[in-house]
């Protein structure tokens, strides 16, 4: 009967000891601020690729790929006839995507390859921007419905 009641006490103990061999270790992670230097106000951080190459931008409109690797910044020109120019997402190749806004306001979709823009707009409508792009060249991106109220 004792060696019932110990066998009785122990399968818990057993059960806890095996579930906690099933979870996982918690990860390590590291932690990167990215500050684009000189920027005003925030810099925003979104896409990255296989490289470790990260696609941003700045409060004031300033894109840029942040290198991981080698912590350097380099910053995208302005797209021509725009104001500011985002990137948002970046491929492994190193293209980036994004927006460019003209001075109106009016936001294009952007892609910066090999040092040359391709602005593009979905038809009929207010605004557009990048959001991804694949190894391949397929984009994704976004449209407002509404123009802003001004």
């Amino acid at each position: 009967m004792r060696n019932l009641i110990r066998s009785c006490m122990r399968a818990p103990l057993l059960l806890l000891v095996g579930i906690a061999a099933a979870i996982p270790a918690q990860a390590a992670y590291d932690y990167t601020a990215i500050d684009f230097p000189g920027a005003v106000g925030a810099s925003q951080a979104f896409g990255i690729n296989n490289s470790g190459q990260i696609a941003g931008d700045t409060l004031t409109g300033i894109g840029f790929v942040y290198d991981i690797k080698k912590n350097t910044y380099t910053a995208q020109p302005t797209a021509p006839d725009t104001t500011s120019t985002t990137a948002i997402g970046i491929n492994n190749p190193g293209v980036t995507v994004g927006g460019a806004t003209d001075p109106s306001g009016v936001e294009r979709g952007a892609i910066f390859d090999k040092g040359s823009y391709t602005l593009f707009a979905n038809p009929g409508w207010f605004s557009t921007e990048a959001r991804g792009i694949s190894n391949n060249g397929m984009v994704t991106g976004y449209w407002p419905t509404e123009a802003p109220a001004t």
